[in-house]
């Protein structure tokens, strides 16, 4: 019996249909995303063809990219850092925005993790506040070389430029700054 996430997504990413039981799984949950946010909703039949056209098309892909130690080994951090990983979901025809996001330690243990449904806004809103709340939560743990990775870098390059005193959402970038001056 699985008692634990950890000891479930090890026994995936060991398991000879890994990329099956992971496009599955997106599938579903991009399925549960329609049915929650969408108007129109899907049928089952359209989930399980949208699964198997993804693995035909994954089935094209060099073995080497899924293996390569860039991709899947972690990398030991400086003493005293930890690692933060967010992404923002933002549904534009609802423009409801989810966040989420996990934090380890320097040798990539799991030390927390957070999801929130944040209302409504647009795409570069919801990732400004996965930053936000990501180093909010780092701050409120006692963390304070924090080490953040998002997939949206427009946020990013909002965040250190700072060049930007026209961008609809400064209040937002300004808080981020803060959050990093503290350190």
């Amino acid at each position: 019996m699985i008692d634990n996430i950890l000891t479930w997504v090890t026994n995936i990413l060991k398991h000879k249909n890994t990329v099956k039981i992971i496009t599955t799984m997106w599938w579903a949950w991009k399925w549960r995303n329609n049915h929650i946010f969408d108007e129109e909703k899907w049928d089952i039949n359209k989930v399980i063809r949208h699964a198997y056209t993804t693995m035909a098309d994954l089935s094209f892909m060099k073995k080497s990219q899924w293996d390569s130690d860039e991709n899947n080994q972690w990398q030991p951090l400086a003493n005293r850092f930890v690692k933060v990983n967010v992404d923002g979901s933002f549904n534009p025809s609802s423009s409801v925005m989810t966040i989420g996001g996990s934090i380890r330690d320097r040798n990539g243990k799991w030390l927390f993790g957070f999801s929130n449904n944040m209302g409504r806004g647009d795409h570069s809103l919801v990732e400004l506040y996965t930053i936000k709340l990501s180093l909010e939560a780092c701050w409120n743990n006692g963390w304070r070389n924090i080490i953040c990775e998002t997939d949206y870098h427009e946020a990013m390059k909002c965040i250190v430029e700072r060049n930007n005193l026209r961008h609809s959402h400064l209040e937002v970038i300004e808080e981020i700054n803060h959050l990093r001056r503290r350190a």
